[in-house]
């Protein structure tokens, strides 16, 4: 079966937290523990003007980043971390190398991204919050999965979900679940894949988060498909399907209908493959996606055989 990739900005979620971690639908959350104001005690050691210029280019890398300006923000984002670090604020400094990881992340420099990630966890230590601790573990395993090393990636996210669960953070326990579910996805290890993913939906379910909850059935759609369970597959997709159209995605509409007519091309359901494969094409063309169009023509072509 030919796969198609999640949007971009959707990947990161692989393995995104309302904290450093990127959002579905914002490039940049920022944790509500590491806000960009200076603790009062480190107001008082800095002068003003190196304290205002170190928030300004926090805050500039951040919109810059959200822009799109990549090496923009990147340059913003170092010289905050720099003078950060210059006045001993290791709280603030792990808010810009996290960002400046994620960047690198996005950018697929993930040489880079790890660098500045395995900063922040250092610094993270020294100030003992394991919240923080566990949002960069989680992003450090995202990287090693997107290298294919596996192995490290899962050791990542175990330790990510073992102090989540800690801290009793419920929907970064099923963000990082849900990540563990596409690592073993990745590897065609599909019960184990369901297993994680059925756990993080029933906390998105739980906490009302629709979007993640899309996404995970998404994936427990693509895992039950490759066992060849077409029924639960399809029940997957539809209900991943009815979410992306109520919140508007619709590139993920057009990636779900492009499997649901997968598999009814599988049933030799050609009427239904066709109806789905079109809608998913007109979709995909309406959004200049020439990796999805190709796909689907691709699938077509071969319905007509």
């Amino acid at each position: 079966m030919t796969y198609l990739s999640l949007p971009q900005q959707l990947h990161s979620l692989s393995l995104a937290t309302a904290t450093l971690l990127l959002t579905l639908l914002s490039p940049i959350s920022l944790s509500p523990n590491l806000s960009l104001s200076l603790s009062t005690q480190v107001q008082a050691q800095i002068p003003q003007n190196q304290l205002g210029a170190a928030q300004q280019l926090l805050e500039e890398g951040i919109d810059l980043y959200q822009q799109g300006q990549m090496q923009e923000a990147l340059n913003r984002l170092e010289e905050a971390s720099n003078l950060f670090k210059q006045v001993e604020a290791p709280v603030e400094e792990t808010i810009a190398l996290t960002q400046m990881g994620l960047i690198y992340e996005n950018r697929q420099q993930y040489d880079d991204a790890l660098n500045a990630y395995e900063q922040a966890l250092s610094l993270a230590k020294t100030f003992d919050d394991p919240y923080q601790e566990a949002i960069i573990l989680d992003y450090m395993g995202s990287v090693y999965s997107s290298l294919e090393q596996y192995s490290q990636a899962l050791d990542l996210h175990q330790k990510s979900l073992a102090l989540f669960r800690e801290v009793d953070n419920r929907r970064s326990e099923g963000i990082v679940l849900g990540n563990i579910g596409k690592l073993y996805f990745a590897q065609d290890q599909n019960e184990q894949a369901i297993d994680s993913l059925k756990e993080a939906l029933s906390i998105y379910q739980d906490l009302d988060e629709n979007i993640l909850e899309g996404e995970v059935l998404y994936y427990l759609g693509l895992s039950h498909q490759n066992l060849k369970d077409y029924t639960q597959a399809l029940d997957f997709h539809q209900q991943a399907l009815d979410i992306f159209n109520a919140e508007n995605i619709p590139e993920l509409q057009a990636l779900s209908l492009y499997y649901m007519g997968i598999i009814y091309s599988q049933q030799k359901k050609d009427k239904m493959a066709q109806t789905s494969y079109q809608n998913a094409l007109t979709i995909f063309e309406e959004l200049g996606n020439e990796q999805g169009i190709a796909a689907i023509r691709y699938q077509m072509e071969t319905l007509d055989q």
